[in-house]
């Protein structure tokens, strides 16, 4: 491995707190057995039905992962896994070797690190570091899921928020319509969770109804926000 090789693992492998905590050795070993992948945007990492070979650390970029209807081509976004998060759906079909139930894809280009899943899994016996970044990992993204799944079963926040952002444009006087505001606060109106908002706001821009900065929303095509509206 020549040094700046080295010190591009090193940069993304860092972000992780199981790497920075590990003795000398350890961190060692890591890199040495570790291999930088470096993928643009729109590339699909793995597709539903699919096997994951590998425990893959994002440095930079994104990768979303989401469930599509194979009748209707409609998607729903699961989460998105950004530098330093894990991706519950890469750890366990890496580490019991089951199909992945979903499709990522890369949304920015993409910087990553990635771990040969035997040896993440003798890390894991031997490392409590190691074992409790995959358990600590699970739990939060399956309670960030689960708490999607109750608002697209129960809540129908997607039309809500449909609806309160056509409510919202009709007031601008801008070009194109444009409301002020940040997630937190359209949250508050809506009496939900800041990254339940966050996750519909950047599937709604993904589906071209709308243009997301910062503490701004701007209509981009009222069709397919009225279409979401129901």
């Amino acid at each position: 491995m020549d040094r700046a090789e080295f010190a591009t693992k090193l940069s993304v492998m860092e972000q992780y707190a199981f790497f920075r905590d590990a003795h000398v050795g350890l961190q060692s070993e890591m890199l040495q057995a570790s291999s930088e992948a470096k993928i643009p945007t729109g590339t699909v990492v793995f597709d539903r039905g699919g096997l994951c070979s590998y425990v893959a650390l994002v440095g930079s970029g994104a990768i979303r992962v989401y469930v599509a209807n194979e009748n209707t081509g409609r998607e729903i976004t699961l989460y998105q896994v950004g530098p330093g998060q894990t991706c519950p759906i890469n750890l366990l079909s890496s580490l019991l070797g089951k199909p992945v139930p979903a499709t990522a894809i890369v949304d920015s280009d993409l910087h990553a690190v990635t771990l040969p899943v035997g040896d993440f899994k003798k890390w894991m016996s031997k490392d409590d570091r190691v074992r409790d970044f995959m358990i600590e990992g699970l739990a939060a993204r399956y309670v960030e899921i689960f708490e999607q799944i109750h608002e697209i079963s129960f809540g129908k926040l997607d039309q809500r928020l449909a609806a309160y952002l056509i409510d919202k444009f009709s007031d601008s006087e801008d070009t194109p319509p444009t409301y002020t505001a940040t997630h937190e606060k359209i949250a508050s109106d809506l009496s939900t969770a800041r990254e339940v908002v966050s996750r519909l706001a950047r599937e709604f821009e993904r589906m071209g109804a709308i243009d997301l900065g910062r503490g701004r929303v701007t209509l981009s095509d009222g069709k397919i926000l009225k279409s979401i509206r129901g």
